[in-house]
C-alpha cells in the first residue's frame, strides 16, 4: 500500500511579520502597501510554490505585488544563483530572498512546506500554509480581490 502525505491547506490570521531583511533578485526593492508573498523556507516547496503562483498568475496577471519570497539564512552569491537558476527570467524582478536571522520563520514552517500570505504593514493578516485545495484559494482569491 502507497502512503501519501496529507493534503490540506492550513489557514493563519493576523500574524506578525518576521522578516528582517529582502533582498530582491533584481536589485530593485520596491514595497507595496499590500502585497502577496507565495514562499517557503530555502528551496525546497518550489512545487507548492508554483500552484499558488499559476492560481495567481490566471486570475491576476502580471500583478507586480504578487512575488515569490525564498526564507533564507544568507543572501550570497551562491544562494542568489540557485534562485535565479530555479525561476524564469521574467519573474526575477518579482523574486526576494528573505533573511531570517532569527529563524522566526523556520521555527513557524515545516522546511517543505509553502507559505503564501498576504502582506500589509509589517503584518499577516491571511496566510496559508500547505498546497492550496479550492476552498482555500477562492478564499484567498477574494481578500486579495478587495485590496487590487
Amino acid at each position: 500500500m502507497l502512503w501519501r502525505k496529507h493534503y490540506e491547506t492550513r489557514i493563519l490570521r493576523d500574524l506578525p511579520c518576521p522578516v528582517t531583511q529582502l533582498v530582491a533578485l533584481d536589485g530593485d526593492s520596491k514595497n507595496y502597501e499590500s502585497e502577496v508573498w507565495i514562499g517557503g523556507i530555502g528551496f525546497a516547496a518550489l512545487a507548492e510554490q508554483e500552484v499558488w503562483w499559476r492560481l495567481f498568475q490566471s486570475d491576476f496577471p502580471n500583478d507586480e505585488r504578487v512575488r515569490r519570497v525564498f526564507v533564507v539564512e544568507s543572501a550570497d552569491a551562491k544562494t542568489v544563483e540557485t534562485a535565479l537558476s530555479l525561476i524564469p527570467p521574467s519573474q526575477s524582478s518579482r523574486t526576494l530572498l528573505a533573511l531570517d536571522l532569527n529563524q522566526a520563520w523556520q521555527r513557524a514552517l515545516e522546511t517543505d512546506q509553502g507559505l503564501t500570505a498576504l502582506i500589509e504593514g509589517g503584518r499577516i493578516p491571511l496566510a496559508m500554509t500547505g498546497p492550496p485545495t479550492e476552498d482555500a484559494w477562492e478564499l484567498f482569491h477574494d481578500e486579495w480581490k478587495l485590496r487590487t
